[in-house]
């Protein structure tokens, strides 16, 4: 996914969960951890920056084997194509492109409020 395409990307609500949202996450080229916290904003992370709650998130998701072809792409981002068991933890949407279900409050404190 292009840069000016993933910033496009937004925190949604969580269709099942209201004090939850979808929130699109890319690992960049460079190894940092790009977590979008509202239009074309972003925070970024290291491997020693990243709060510990995405790291358990990413290793449950990552433990979950991937059986259809991620499309990368606009509103499948926000789709879990996988297994219904990643509904409200998150689930990779692209090569390296995953979606993460944050508290709103989590995502609060990402942002800085």
């Amino acid at each position: 996914m292009e840069n000016d395409e993933f910033f496009k990307l937004v925190p949604i609500s969580h269709t099942g969960m209201q004090d939850y949202c979808r929130v699109p996450m890319r690992i960049e080229d460079d190894g940092r951890y790009a977590v979008v916290t509202g239009f074309g904003q972003a925070r970024y992370f290291d491997e020693t920056t990243l709060p510990r709650q995405i790291k358990s998130l990413l290793m449950m998701i990552n433990a979950v084997p991937i059986h259809k072809v991620l499309s990368n792409r606009g509103i499948s981002v926000y789709l879990n194509l996988h297994d219904r068991k990643l509904d409200e933890i998150g689930w990779q949407a692209g090569d390296n492109l995953y979606t993460l279900v944050l508290h709103r409050k989590f995502l609060a404190e990402l942002k800085g409020e």
